[in-house]
């Protein structure tokens, strides 16, 4: 993950053994009647220290920023495609890659192989319905406030992204099977459905689901709208998430029911999500904004 705190403590610790190094490089230098073992140590010292400062370097300069994956691939998996809407799939496995290129694959008003692009992404957990209801004003309007996002992402060839905690029921019919009824959500055609486990770690939110971290995570993304039908909590956890890894995040409040059983608590999280760097607007503007170019 690209906020990993074993990353993170790792270029600490490779900053403060470096310091050591060079101190001890200063402080007992090898002299001619020194034990050929001390001089040996003391002669591979620079080469160590080298090694050590270039971890924080890359860690800092590249990996939070999605430029490398810092050791995160492991050999390719061979498991299907249907892998990743599972909550589990290695987020380097090649269905995984497969899914994020196809996402972020050049549009014919974004192209080349540096062509930055945003995504669009939905959040939905249980909880995220005040009262449980569709029918209640509240719901109604946000959930038209989202079909009305998805056009707008349509037209700027936004990619669209659901991370759906499973078990939780879809907010519209498939009409897979015949299935009679009205549509309460109508994505557009080519969005994409993450699954979430309901018993995962709350820290990185959506992203907990690796695929869909490697798809955020990608060099190519530049900018994150987020929506949830989802507790705040939820939708918190994933804008920080988002903004950990370099990028700008954008909270789309109209789009969205953020269920919270304590309205002053939530805000004071949201306010301190500004200060990171978190952007809240009420709906996707129709154009890039001038602030969203890199």
């Amino acid at each position: 993950m690209r906020a990993s705190r074993t990353k993170s403590l790792l270029s600490i610790m490779a900053s403060v053994t470096s310091v050591v190094l060079i101190l001890i490089y200063w402080l007992a230098p090898a002299e001619p009647g020194s034990h050929r073992l001390h001089v040996l140590l003391i002669d591979c010292i620079p080469d160590a220290v080298i090694v050590l400062v270039a971890i924080p370097i890359v860690y800092w300069l590249f990996y939070r920023r999605g430029l490398t994956n810092m050791g995160d691939c492991p050999l390719f998996s061979e498991d299907d495609d249907a892998k990743i809407a599972h909550p589990q799939p290695h987020r380097c496995d090649k269905p995984a890659w497969a899914v994020c290129e196809k996402i972020l694959a050049p549009t014919a008003n974004n192209q080349g192989p540096l062509a930055r692009q945003d995504v669009l992404l939905v959040v939905e957990a249980e909880g995220g319905l005040r009262s449980g209801s569709l029918e209640s004003p509240e719901a109604r309007k946000a959930l038209a406030a989202l079909n009305a996002t998805f056009r707008t992402a349509e037209a700027r060839e936004i990619s669209v992204l659901f991370a759906r905690e499973q078990g939780v029921a879809t907010h519209h019919t498939d009409n897979k099977e015949g299935n009679a009824g009205p549509r309460d959500l109508d994505p557009p055609a080519g969005s994409t459905v993450f699954a979430l486990d309901p018993d995962r770690d709350n820290a990185d939110g959506a992203l907990a689901n690796p695929a869909l971290d490697l798809v955020v995570s990608h060099p190519r993304v530049r900018t994150v709208y987020v929506a949830g039908i989802a507790p705040a909590g939820a939708v918190q956890a994933t804008c920080r998430a988002v903004l950990q890894r370099g990028k700008k995040t954008v909270l789309l409040e109209a789009a969205g029911t953020l269920a919270s059983d304590d309205v002053e608590r939530t805000e004071i999280a949201w306010r301190r999500l500004a200060a990171e760097g978190l952007a809240r607007i009420d709906r996707l503007p129709p154009a890039a904004l001038e602030s969203d170019e890199p």
